[in-house]
């Protein structure tokens, strides 16, 4: 049953991401990284005059942003894909 504990933690995980980014300061976080997307991607528009050490820290900005944005949109689907898998572990065969 190590298995069915683990989903049950990662849950747990996931309720209290969806929990923050109901939040009113989960919303601040959003709001603040598509600000900081949209920030390098004008950056980004610039990359004639950029050096290669200039392009590579705009594009880790804007993947680290995608990744934490991913996070809060991904996580009621990813928790409800959990709960799945819970219910059929527990469904009689």
């Amino acid at each position: 049953m190590p298995k069915v504990e683990e989903i049950k933690k990662d849950l747990e995980k996931l309720k209290e991401i969806i929990i923050l980014e109901e939040s009113e300061g989960g919303k601040q976080i959003i709001g603040k990284a598509k600000s900081d997307l949209l920030s390098a991607f004008d950056e980004l528009s610039q990359y004639q005059t950029c050096t290669h050490a200039e392009l590579m820290a705009i594009s880790c900005k804007i993947v680290e942003r995608f990744n934490l944005l991913k996070v809060f949109t991904n996580a009621k689907s990813n928790a409800e894909v959990l709960e799945k898998i819970l219910e059929e572990e527990k469904a009689p065969e």
